[in-house]
């Protein structure tokens, strides 16, 4: 389809936004609950916000599947695409049949609902107070934020380890297209536009690619404040 297309060129040059609403609650005990919307016939960028088991499966992670709904992972060159048909039976990159892909916190994938109305799908599993991942040099890596929480790229829940020629690729799900924004100083960004300013707020459970500019490996530590 023309919109697949569209998402396929523009990672061939470079390649990430959740245009949806979310909801999240959470408890001292840090089990929760969050609530997504995807809207019928667009490819959104997004993550997995909770631990719902050990394996994290898409099936778990997302119990609002339908027959058509599709995922794609990125495995650092094209993406990989999953097909949902029913419980178990997904159709694989291969074009075999297998079981459901596994969605591990901090991993941004992009989700197509491939129906003809909106879905909302609620994950119930733990809040991870803590995540750390590894941000390769110089390539595009398609992350997300594991508090569930809404955040500045700046801010001290989503604690990305910028330095200055860090970029972030966001997805327009409307557009069909990536906004960047690249890292100066604190508060200091180029923006999609060319111009200078602040660094743009993103919603719970929003997937993005991440370009560490620099030499050599950066570690995120995603941290959870409760207040």
């Amino acid at each position: 389809m023309r919109t697949k297309s569209l998402l396929l060129a523009a990672a061939a040059l470079a390649a990430g936004v959740l245009s949806s609403q979310a909801q999240t609650v959470y408890s001292a005990n840090i089990v929760g609950y969050v609530n997504q919307t995807f809207t019928a016939g667009q490819y959104q960028l997004v993550t997995p916000t909770l631990s719902v088991t050990s394996t994290n499966s898409a099936e778990d992670v997302l119990p609002g599947l339908q027959t058509g709904d599709e995922i794609l992972l990125w495995t650092g060159t094209a993406y990989a695409s999953y097909t949902y048909f029913s419980p178990g039976v997904w159709q694989l990159p291969n074009g075999n049949n297998g079981p459901a892909p596994l969605l591990g916190l901090g991993q941004g994938f992009f989700y197509l609902n491939g129906q003809g109305l909106n879905e909302t799908n609620t994950t119930v599993g733990t809040v991870a107070l803590t995540n750390t991942i590894t941000l390769p040099a110089g390539v595009y890596a398609l992350v997300g934020s594991t508090p569930p929480v809404s955040d500045s790229l700046e801010g001290t829940n989503l604690n990305l380890p910028l330095q200055t020629g860090d970029e972030v690729l966001l997805w327009d799900p409307v557009g069909t297209t990536y906004l960047g924004y690249t890292y100066f100083s604190p508060g200091n960004w180029q923006l999609p536009n060319g111009n200078t300013g602040a660094a743009p707020t993103l919603p719970v459970g929003a997937g993005f690619f991440y370009l560490n500019g620099q030499g050599s490996a950066e570690t995120w530590t995603n941290n959870l404040t409760v207040q």
